[in-house]
């Protein structure tokens, strides 16, 4: 057999190789815009809207002449912490700061209140209100076609009030719906199974105190020489979410807050998902009901 028809299998191989190394190589797992190398859509449910990522999988569906009907549901913008985790802020800084001298612990996201819509998260929810507008016919942004309906929550209201604020001229009245809006409030299956649930809080704290929490720790460790602080895996985790508030309040262009450079770039991705174990619980089947609002009343 020729030598030539012996390595075509070689070659292609080679090729399916060379493909997938271009796709692998070239996609990122978040998106495309990382600051200083790291991305800020990496930070979980405190991800600003700003830093979203997402990109429309069905542009067709804009087609403003075919749309009859459009239903929104927003989260609150970005918030400050409540005042147990703004005092953990304080405790890391005052720790870090002599060890780091020139480093800059900002806490921006603190001192406004607890839990309290901040200025960004005001500028979040009336920039989506203008480009809603701009996408929409003008009878979707008239008082007599919409129906407003939010929490009681102060941050939940302020954000809705943002929001209406750009997206129409006329005085729209917001509708209180505790039930439905927050309904995981008022069901016992939530509570026993998932806020409270074994399973959970077992896979969370497994991952926690696993080799890649442990990687993790021993490098930021490591990079900054804190050994004299005695940190474990739940500081590391701390210190992330420290870094998601601050970032989630950065001005537009700004550098990162400097408890974002504590990480190297990819411990985001293995911080994001121990956060995401705690507040979303994957693989739970009561999150998989939400896809399916008949669901619901399983609550």
């Amino acid at each position: 057999m020729p030598r030539a028809l012996m390595d075509i299998p070689g070659i292609l191989f080679l090729c399916v190789g060379l493909v997938l190394y271009y796709f692998v190589s070239t996609n990122l797992p978040y998106d495309e815009s990382l600051v200083g190398g790291y991305s800020l859509t990496a930070f979980g449910s405190k991800t600003a809207y700003k830093n979203n990522g997402l990109k429309s999988e069905h542009d067709s569906f804009l087609n403003c002449k075919r749309l009859v009907h459009v239903n929104v549901l927003h989260r609150h913008g970005t918030r400050s912490p409540d005042a147990k985790f703004s005092k953990k802020v304080e405790k890391y800084r005052n720790l870090l700061e002599p060890l780091l001298p020139g480093w800059n612990f900002s806490t921006k996201s603190c001192g406004a209140g607890e839990k309290v819509l901040l200025p960004s998260g005001h500028d979040e929810l009336e920039g989506i209100g203008r480009r809603m507008r701009k996408l929409l016919p003008e009878e979707f942004y008239r008082a007599s076609n919409m129906r407003a309906v939010s929490s009681d929550t102060q941050r939940t209201l302020a954000s809705a009030k943002s929001f209406l604020s750009t997206f129409t001229d006329d005085k729209v009245d917001i509708f209180i719906d505790q039930e439905r809006v927050r309904f995981f409030a008022f069901c016992n299956n939530y509570f026993e199974n998932i806020r409270s649930g074994d399973i959970a809080k077992a896979e969370y704290n497994k991952f926690k105190d696993g080799p890649e929490m442990h990687a993790v720790l021993k490098e930021v460790i490591v990079d900054h020489k804190l050994e004299s602080l005695g940190l474990t895996t739940s500081d590391i985790a701390n210190l992330y979410k420290v870094a998601s508030y601050e970032v989630s309040v950065m001005d537009e262009n700004a550098t990162l807050p400097d408890w974002v450079r504590l990480f190297r770039p990819n411990h985001l991705y293995v911080l994001e998902y121990l956060h995401d174990l705690k507040v979303n619980s994957p693989n739970d089947s009561w999150f998989e009901s939400l896809a399916c609002p008949s669901h619901f009343f399983s609550c």
